[in-house]
Formats: C-alpha cells, sequence, structure tokens
C-alpha cells in the first residue's frame, strides 16, 4: 500500500484537480476493503474445500503437494517458453503485449496462450460479442483505429495546456465538443474523464511518465489486440501467418509511439486507469509493470526495445 506521504501528495493532487480529497481517500479504502474481503473469502472456500485446495495447488506450481496460502498470493514470474518456434522479430512483437501476458500467465513469447480453446470461446463472446472471424476482425479494426485512444486524446489535448485545477470545470465544453464527434459517445466521455482524474494521481505518484515521456493510451488499445489475435489463432479464427501480421503491424505502431517497454507500459497502465477507474486494479497493474521491468525471468529486461 502507499505511505502516509504518497497518500497526502495524492490528496493534494486530487484537490488540485477539484475532487474532494476526503471522498477519494474513501473510495480507495472501499477499494482495499473488497480486497482484503476477497481474499477472505477465498481463505475460507480454501479451508473447507479439498478440492479447491488442490486447484490452488496446481495454479501455484507446488511440486511437494504441500499447500500453503502464502503460494496462492505469491508474486508470480513470467512466463517464457524456451520452445517457440517464433523467430526474434516475432517474439519482440508479443513482448508489446507483455502486461496482458504477464497477468494472464501466458507465455510472453508465444503465439498461442496455452489456454482451453473452449473457454477462450466463451470469453471471446462474454467480453467482446466475438463469435466469428468478422466479427473479430471488425473488433481489432475498432481498436486500432478508434478504440479508446479517441477518448483520451480528446481530454488530453485541453487537459495538458491546463493547471489541475481546472481539469474537473471542462468536463462540460469536453462533453460538448465530443457530440459532434462521430465516434464518440458522450456518456463514455463523462465517465473516462472520472476516471482519469481518480487514476492519472496515482500514476504520478508512483512515478509513472517521471523520465517526460507523454501520456498516450495507444498501448492500452494495441496490447489488446495482440492477445485478441492470439485467442483467434487458438481458435482457429486467424491463421498463424494471418495473427503474426496483425501482431507485427500493432507492434510497429508501439514501436513508433514510445521509447522504451516502460513507456510502452505506462500508456497500457494509463488506459486501464482511463477505462477502469479503479486504484485497486491499477495498483495490482503498478506491482506487474515493476516485475515486468525488472524480473531476471521478463524478457524486457533481455530484448532491446
Amino acid at each position: 500500500m502507499y505511505t502516509p506521504e504518497q497518500l497526502e501528495l495524492m490528496k493534494q493532487q486530487w484537490k488540485a484537480m477539484g475532487l474532494d480529497p476526503e471522498a477519494m481517500m474513501a473510495q480507495l479504502k472501499l477499494t482495499s476493503d473488497l480486497q482484503n474481503q476477497m481474499q477472505g473469502m477465498v481463505e475460507n472456500m480454501l479451508e473447507n474445500n479439498p478440492m479447491l485446495q488442490n486447484m490452488a495447488q496446481a495454479q501455484a506450481g507446488a511440486a511437494n503437494g504441500n499447500f500453503s496460502l502464502d503460494d496462492l498470493f505469491a508474486d508470480s514470474e513470467p512466463i517464457v517458453k524456451e520452445d517457440t518456434t517464433l523467430n526474434e522479430q516475432e517474439q519482440k512483437a508479443l513482448l508489446c503485449a507483455a502486461n496482458l501476458s504477464f497477468y494472464a500467465d501466458q507465455p510472453l513469447n508465444d503465439l498461442s496462450t496455452g489456454l482451453d480453446p473452449e473457454d477462450i470461446k466463451l470469453g471471446l463472446e462474454s467480453a467482446w460479442g466475438v463469435e466469428t472471424k468478422n466479427d473479430l476482425i471488425e473488433t481489432l479494426d475498432w481498436l486500432s483505429t478508434d478504440g479508446h485512444k479517441i477518448y483520451f486524446n480528446h481530454l488530453w489535448a485541453k487537459f495538458e495546456s491546463l493547471p489541475r485545477e481546472q481539469w474537473r470545470s471542462t468536463l462540460t465544453e469536453l462533453e460538448a465538443t465530443a457530440a459532434a464527434h462521430p465516434h464518440m459517445e458522450e456518456d463514455r466521455l463523462e465517465e473516462y474523464t472520472q476516471n482519469l482524474l481518480t487514476t492519472f494521481p496515482l500514476l504520478e505518484q508512483s512515478k509513472c511518465f517521471s523520465a517526460g515521456n507523454k501520456p498516450d493510451v495507444t498501448a492500452w488499445d494495441l496490447e489488446r489486440s495482440i492477445n485478441l489475435c492470439r485467442f483467434g489463432f487458438d481458435v482457429k479464427l486467424l491463421s498463424q501467418q494471418e495473427a503474426m501480421q496483425r501482431i507485427q503491424d500493432y507492434a510497429a505502431i508501439m514501436y513508433k509511439t514510445y521509447n522504451s517497454w516502460e513507456s510502452l507500459s505506462e500508456g497500457f497502465l494509463l488506459g486501464c486507469g482511463m477505462w477502469s477507474g479503479m486504484p485497486g486494479l491499477i495498483e495490482e497493474r503498478l506491482e506487474m509493470h515493476q516485475t515486468l521491468l525488472s524480473h531476471e525471468k521478463s524478457l524486457w529486461t533481455k530484448v532491446k526495445f
């Protein structure tokens, strides 16, 4: 969690944005309390359900059959497939979606996610409305052309020229200009604005953008595009050639947009914050961000951006 000094600085940043610091602190505490309750529920279920204990053992990779709750909540490691058939350029392109690969326990450097195809089909249908190849391609095209970046770019074009205390007061003006945009929804813009006001101070407090990198959410859309290509390959909606061509095209855009794995990851975090507005989720993703930048098994520490 955050130190008292970090919390105080975030309160000052929220206040500068026109947000009630105490209300924001209450939201942050609520998120933390919910996470603690969830962990307590999991512990209780594991204590009384041998089958779940066995599943947790397998997930944690316990080799000796002795289960510990510490294993369940221990920090995970990036997965690297030693026998991948992809060449170096293809593997590097996949690394542009390492935030999502790491989060979902998928190999960082292989086209297949390793997940059950039936589970993938259910996930594509429920989360994305994707059932056919045409559905998938339409979704990929939306993410790569409009996606969430049209909302962020609209917001940031206004925010970057204003002091923090005026950010919140521009919402009405932003909504008015969004109404004339053919691909932008006013209610989404309002939601994303509120989410950004909540999560941006958390990212800044964690030293994101401290290297002077311009805030940009292209990675949020394109990392998910890459992950969808992997899903499409696993369920045979895309051939290997089709999936890898799209993945390399998306990676090429990110190579031009960012100057390091760190700045790419910051773009993903920023998009996640704007989309979710959940401090607890951002805190979790920040920990993974640091792991990818420093862990000995992370290919970000071995492959030049």
